[in-house]
Order: C-alpha cells, then sequence, then structure tokens
C-alpha cells in the first residue's frame, strides 16, 4: 500500500495542538487524528480505540520490541504514550490523511523513521 502524507502537530503540553487539529478537521474531511496508545488507565468516559489504546505496560513493551510503534515516549510519571504503526494503515486504508498530535520527542522519532 502506498503511503499517503502524513501530517505532525507538535508542540509542548497546552500549546493548543488539539484545539488546531480540531479546526482543520472541520475544515477538511479527508483528515484524521491517529489513536495513540497509552499505559495510563481509562478516565472516566473514555473508550479504548476512540480515546486511546489502552495497554498494559507489559503489552506496550512488547509492542516496542515487535516495531509495532511508530514513536513512543516515557514522561516522569512512568506512563507510556506512542503511535500504532496499525494507525497509520487504518487510516490510508479508509483513504484519509493521518494526523499526528506529538510532543518534540514523538515528532523528532518520526522525523528519523
Amino acid at each position: 500500500m502506498s503511503r499517503k502524507p502524513v501530517f505532525v502537530i507538535t508542540g509542548p503540553s497546552g500549546a493548543g495542538k488539539s484545539t488546531l487539529i480540531k479546526a482543520l478537521a472541520e475544515r477538511v474531511p479527508d483528515l484524521e487524528v491517529a489513536v495513540s496508545a497509552t499505559t495510563r488507565p481509562p478516565r472516566l468516559g473514555e473508550v479504548d480505540g476512540r480515546d486511546y489504546w489502552f495497554l498494559s505496560d507489559e503489552e506496550f513493551l512488547g509492542r516496542i520490541g515487535a516495531g509495532e510503534l511508530l514513536e513512543h515516549v516515557t514522561y516522569v510519571s512512568g506512563r507510556r504514550y506512542g503511535t500504532l504503526r496499525s494507525e497509520l494503515d487504518r487510516i490510508a486504508g479508509e483513504g484519509k490523511v493521518c494526523v499526528l498530535e506529538l510532543e518534540l520527542e514523538g515528532a523528532l522519532a518520526v522525523q528519523d523513521d
């Protein structure tokens, strides 16, 4: 499958990435945000596969080892976040363009991929 372009929106936490992405998605319906994976527990009302892919630490590490993550970071809290390569494939398979919402460390990892 040929890859479509991937847009990366990056900035520190609280910079307005989500607000920008929401405005873009309203104007450009072919954009879709990749659902990130995390090891943190779901918050009230969050749904696996919609808000995040909620993984155990062991699952997350296994996916890293299997090369299934495009990028990943571990925060001081010990919680891990990352982008599953399968999300890019899913979005491209739907004929849409993938948007990644990343902090700087993740964006630099994607650039090197």
